[in-house]
Parts: structure tokens; sequence; C-alpha cells
């Protein structure tokens, strides 16, 4: 990539680190609602959130023979988040009506729990968490291009600290997790038409 493009790169990266913690905050609160905010529904949550983001970094460079186009695949993963994030938001009714009817108190509800809170974070989780692993396979293996991936990182890093006081401070507290969600799958989107373009017409492409 050249230098040029570097700090449209960054801006990628910032966006897509102020996506996923939105979604973080957006989720918490959608499933609080459905689980409770009790001390166990809580650390059920915040587990499996990271449980997944921690799998798609584990398992995406296992991928990495298989990836022809990084920022395409890249793209893609953006665009897998920001979709599932949607249709979970419409889920939300279904997934109370079925905690409803099959939550509980003691080992069984935290089952059920567990049970509804992979089947609604997992798949997205994953998504967000093989992204930057996935990008990361366009970078060159040498110093500049590690010092590079630092600060992409670095950018995802601080686009997360914005998204969690956006949706914390603002997102939430003036609108709902309708427009929050929204505006996170926007950035999704956003970041994956950047990826592209800068996938299709970099002149060292």
């Amino acid at each position: 990539m050249p230098p040029a493009w570097f700090p449209l790169v960054l801006t990628i990266f910032c966006g897509s680190g102020a996506a996923a913690l939105i979604y973080e905050v957006v989720w918490m609160q959608q499933l609080e609602l459905v689980l409770g905010a009790s001390t166990p529904s809580m650390g059920v949550l915040l587990g499996t959130f990271m449980s997944g983001m921690c799998l798609g970094s584990a398992l995406a460079p296992r991928a990495a023979r298989f990836i022809r186009r990084p920022l395409r695949a890249y793209a893609c993963l953006e665009v897998i988040t920001g979709v599932l994030a949607i249709g979970l938001l419409f889920a939300m009714p279904l997934v109370d009506h079925v905690y409803a009817a099959w939550g509980g108190s003691g080992a069984s509800g935290l089952v059920v729990r567990e049970a509804i809170a992979a089947i609604c974070l997992l798949p997205p989780t994953f998504a967000m968490g093989a992204a930057l692993p996935v990008a990361a396979l366009a970078v060159a293996p040498d110093a500049r291009g590690t010092a590079g991936l630092g600060w992409m990182y670095a950018a995802n890093t601080v686009g997360a600290v914005v998204g969690s006081l956006a949706a914390g401070f603002y997102l939430l507290r003036v609108h709902d997790v309708v427009v929050a969600t929204y505006v996170a799958a926007a950035l999704n989107f956003i970041v994956a038409a950047f990826s592209i373009v800068c996938e299709t017409f970099s002149p060292l492409r």
C-alpha cells in the first residue's frame, strides 16, 4: 500500500474498532433485559463475547493459505458482522420468548443463559475477532510492514475507545439500541467499501 493511502487504512481500522465496541455495549444492554443483570448473567455475556473474539482471532490465521485477497475477505467479515447485528436486533423478541419459556433458576437456568448467549453472540463476535488477523495478511512481512501493523492495531484500539464512549454517553442516552445498532452496522459497511476500494485501486495491486 502506498504511504499516501496509509491514513485511509488507519481510518478503516478506527471505524472497525468503534463499531465493535458499540456492539458490545448494545448487546450487553439487550441481553441484560432478557437474561437479567445478575452477576452470573453478566459473566456469561462477557465470557461469550470474549470467547467469540478469541476463537475468531485464533482460527483466522489457520485459513491464511486459502485467502488470496485479504482485504476483500476483511470486507466480507465486516459485512457479515453488520448483517448479523441487524438480524440480532430483530431476533431479540424471539430470544425473550424462548428464555421466558425455558429459563429458570439454578444450574438449568445458567445452562439456558449460556446457550442463548452463545447462539446470539458467537457468530458476530467470531467474525469481529477474525477481521483484524485476516487484514494483517495483506501486510508485508518486513520491518516496515510490522510497524504499519502496529499502527493499524493502535487505530483499532482508539476506535474502540471512541465507540464505547459514543455508545454509552450519546447513542444509548439520547437514542436507543436500534439507532446504535444501525450506526455500528453503517460503520461496518463503510469500512467494507473502503477496504474494497483500497484493494481494487491501489497502484501496488
